[in-house]
């Protein structure tokens, strides 16, 4: 049985706005080998009902009895996450249909790589495009970058996930702005 490479973690609460739609285009990925583990973070609307209406067997969904704040539940899911890497997403985000691919193809061919990035737009709630956002993509363009602001858009990045451990996770000093 061959292991599957990447875990896909999100996190949600109160969700059901958006969550259909951020689901749909992670099982839609062009690439197909991942596991998708879901954390609901006692959400108290519809958002696990929507969840489980997939009958995908990539998705795990984890019920969260209390609100436990999205980095603990972030540093939960790289801890049940047993995938050499893991993707993330938000509950309100949508992934092009080959983000997974490109990826994991840089991912094979640079494993020294700790953390892998992507472009992306900012849409607002009917989907409608309000910027494009276009970071370096060069090692010494973002350490000079990151000195500024975060170029890496946390749903967008692909991160080596023994690496991520072996750095403490996510500081649970941050409530938000997790990412950075």
């Amino acid at each position: 049985m061959s292991v599957v490479p990447v875990t896909i973690l999100m996190t949600v609460r109160n969700g059901e706005s958006f969550v259909e739609e951020t689901v749909s285009s992670i099982l839609n990925q062009t690439f197909g080998d991942f596991k998708f583990l879901i954390l609901d973070n006692a959400s108290s609307d519809r958002t696990r009902e929507i969840i489980r209406s997939y009958r995908d067997p990539r998705i795990g969904l984890v019920g969260l009895g209390r609100d436990i704040g999205q980095t603990a539940a972030l540093n939960r899911g790289l801890v049940l996450s047993n995938t050499p890497y893991v993707a993330r997403t938000d509950a309100d985000d949508i992934s092009h249909p080959d983000r997974l691919q490109r990826q994991m193809d840089f991912a094979t061919k640079h494993p020294e790589i700790a953390l892998i990035g992507t472009w992306y737009e900012i849409i607002d709630s009917r989907g409608t495009i309000v910027s494009k956002q276009r970071p370096p993509c060069k090692p010494d363009q973002l350490s000079k970058q990151i000195l500024l602001d975060n170029p890496f858009a946390h749903s967008s990045v692909l991160l080596n996930r023994l690496k991520a451990l072996e750095c403490g996770g996510y500081n649970p000093a941050f409530s938000f702005a997790q990412d950075y």
